[in-house]
Order: structure tokens, then C-alpha cells, then sequence
């Protein structure tokens, strides 16, 4: 299964969430669709009942240390 958060749509825009993830940027159907080629494709043989989180580093983002550092400059 793969787990897609915010794509570069209106929603992702008007959240911010672009500034809160790692890249930067919010995501774009080709960074799922890639991930989905993989998924398809013999180098992923292997890969049974898994999760991938494709939304560019924004569910590892600790928010209140961001705000923190932020604030802090």
C-alpha cells in the first residue's frame, strides 16, 4: 500500500505544508507514480504487506522542535 499525503494541489497550498516538509515542496502525482513503477516492477519482488510513506519527510517532522528552531533563527 503505498500512503500519499499532500499533493501539489489547492489544499496542500493553502496549508503550508510545503514549508513543513524536508524538500520543501509539496508533492506531485509523478513522486507517486515513480514509487507505484517500483512497486510493479521485479526489483520489488520481495516486498509484501508494507507501507511506504511517499509525502517527502513530512511525517517525520517533530513540529514543535521546528517551531523552536524557527523562532530561534
Amino acid at each position: 500500500m503505498t500512503a500519499p499525503l499532500i499533493l501539489a494541489q489547492e489544499l496542500g497550498r493553502h496549508m503550508g505544508a510545503a514549508s513543513l516538509t524536508p524538500l520543501g515542496r509539496n508533492g506531485a502525482h509523478g513522486d507517486i507514480a515513480s514509487v507505484v513503477a517500483f512497486l510493479l516492477s521485479p526489483e520489488a519482488a520481495f516486498i509484501t504487506g508494507a507501507s511506504i510513506v511517499i509525502d517527502g519527510g513530512y511525517s517525520g517532522v517533530d513540529y514543535y522542535m521546528k517551531q523552536e528552531s524557527d523562532l530561534l533563527g
